[in-house]
């Protein structure tokens, strides 16, 4: 049901990541009719209700943590409006924030897929420069730009780059 009904329904599959639980979420809780218009609105297709080509070109067209920001904006304006919220809000509420934190650690984790293939990509050269012996400088230039890469809460990236780089070139 939530995958016929609420995933596909707000073709999520199609949408950037977080940003498809955003929609995905709010569909479920609130139904799909709203989310879909509440997305439509913040990227500025034509608010029908329905989540198709077009919304999707002007969803691509936004960087998805801040149609995810919008998002959660908008959700809880709408649950505050609600004659029910004084009873209800503090859940709702919660849920929202819960919604926001996991849409954007997706939204960080999927940029980090770009991320993944420069690294490859670096590291085949890098592999290649050791295996003939030339250019080590640019080998050294690799291990210092991934030791220190990003500061990142509680991942420590820039210690896993390093050990994965070291145990690529040996």
């Amino acid at each position: 049901i939530y995958k016929s009904n609420y995933w596909d329904r707000g073709k999520c599959d199609d949408l950037p990541s977080g940003v498809d639980w955003s929609v995905f979420d709010w569909g479920v809780n609130s139904g799909m009719g709203r989310a879909a218009k509440a997305l439509q609105l913040i990227v500025g297709s034509t608010v029908d209700g329905g989540i198709g080509p077009n919304t999707l070109r002007d969803v691509a067209k936004h960087k998805p943590h801040d149609i995810i920001v919008e998002m959660h904006q908008a959700r809880q304006k709408f649950y505050e409006g609600l004659s029910t919220f004084s009873t209800f809000g503090k859940g709702w509420s919660r849920r929202n924030n819960e919604t926001l934190e996991t849409a954007l650690e997706m939204a960080q984790d999927a940029g980090n897929d770009e991320l993944a293939k420069m690294i490859e990509k670096d590291l085949k050269d890098a592999k290649l420069r050791l295996d003939i012996g030339k250019d080590l400088n640019q080998v050294k230039y690799l291990q210092d730009k991934y030791s220190k890469f990003m500061p990142t809460e509680g991942l420590a990236y820039e210690s896993k780059l390093a050990i994965l780089l070291n145990q690529r070139l040996k």
